[in-house]
């Protein structure tokens, strides 16, 4: 907290914090209530708990883990698009699955609580890597 205090008091000017940095805070603040406030669905008999994950850089755009904040015009037209930059993380649930009926160990199952907040590689106007021939 004191860090985060010593932050903000460097970008305050003489209008008060600027709307922008309100505006990461109260997001930042909505992710750990949504944390903090969620009840285990198998009514507290499984054990689960939360992960946030990014999206690797470079990678194609997967609708139910990313959400984009600025508009793709390449995924618009149906091409295929990849993640060029991560703004916010997004959060998944880890929870123990069921048995197998043969005492098989259960597997975790993962669901996506919230998605990834990205921006497309086109949308930053990043070319792909090219890679240089071997010699």
């Amino acid at each position: 907290m004191p860090a985060l205090s010593a932050v903000l008091y460097r970008v305050v000017d003489d209008k008060g914090v600027p709307a922008h940095i309100i505006g990461i805070l109260d997001a930042a603040y909505a992710f750990s209530r949504m944390l903090h406030g969620s009840r285990s669905s198998s009514g507290g008999t499984t054990d689960a708990f939360y992960r946030a994950f990014v999206p690797e850089i470079g990678t194609p755009l997967h609708a139910g883990q990313v959400e984009l904040v600025k508009r793709c015009v390449r995924a618009d037209r149906g091409e295929e698009e990849r993640v060029g930059a991560c703004v916010f993380p997004g959060l998944v649930k880890v929870s123990r699955g069921v048995p197998g009926p043969r005492g098989q160990p259960a597997e975790d199952v993962q669901t996506v609580v919230r998605r990834a907040q990205i921006i497309c590689q086109c949308a930053l106007n990043v070319a792909p890597q090219m890679q240089s021939p071997p010699y």
